[in-house]
C-alpha cells in the first residue's frame, strides 16, 4: 500500500510540473545558445557550486540583456554530466530592476503567475518559469529562468532514488 500511495504522489508530482498550464510569448528554452538539459559549453568556468547544483560563468560572458548591464550571469546545471537547469542574471539597482521588469514585459508579454508573496513579476511558459527576486533595501536582485521539465526529471530520480532507500530499509 505504501509503494502505490508514494508512486501516485510522484506521478501527480511529475504531471503537476511538465505539463505546462501557461504560456508566454517567446517563451525561451535555455540562455544564450545552450538549451535547457545541456551539458556546459566548452567556453564555460566552474564557479561553485550549491545543494547538488553546480554553477558556471561564460569565459567572455556578454553581461548584457538587451541593452541592460548586469553584474553576473550563473548558469546552474545538475547531474553527471551536468544539464542546464536554470540561469540566475544578477543586477544591482532600482533603475536597472525597472529597466529589467519593463524589458521582460515587452519581450515575454504581461506575467501570467500572480498571488505571489513579494508581488514581483513572474512568467510560467510550457517548460519555463521565469521570475524576478528584488531586495529593496539593498536595491539588487536576480532574474531567474528554469526548465520545469528539466526541474520535474531531477525530482523523479531523487524520489525514485529515495524510494529504493526507503525499500531496503524496510
Amino acid at each position: 500500500m505504501k509503494k502505490i500511495v508514494v508512486v501516485g504522489i510522484v506521478i501527480w508530482l511529475v504531471m503537476g510540473l511538465t505539463v505546462g498550464a501557461f504560456a508566454f510569448q517567446n517563451e525561451p528554452d535555455g540562455f544564450r545558445g545552450l538549451k535547457w538539459g545541456d551539458p556546459p559549453g566548452e567556453d564555460m568556468k566552474y564557479f561553485d557550486s550549491t545543494n547538488g547544483y553546480e554553477h558556471y560563468v561564460l569565459s567572455k560572458e556578454d553581461r548584457y540583456f538587451g541593452d541592460i548591464e548586469l553584474e553576473q550571469i550563473l548558469y546552474g546545471f545538475h547531474g553527471d554530466p551536468g544539464r542546464l537547469v536554470y540561469v540566475t542574471l544578477f543586477f544591482k539597482g532600482k533603475t536597472t530592476y525597472e529597466r529589467l521588469e519593463a524589458f521582460c514585459r515587452q519581450e515575454y508579454g504581461e506575467e501570467n503567475v500572480e498571488g505571489l508573496d513579494d508581488g514581483s513579476p513572474h512568467w510560467e511558459g510550457e517548460d519555463t518559469i521565469m521570475g524576478f527576486d528584488y531586495d529593496t533595501e539593498k536595491e539588487e536582485g536576480s532574474l531567474g529562468m528554469a526548465s520545469l521539465s528539466v526541474l520535474a526529471e531531477i525530482m523523479m530520480e531523487e524520489m525514485q532514488k529515495a524510494f529504493a532507500e526507503a525499500m531496503e530499509s524496510e
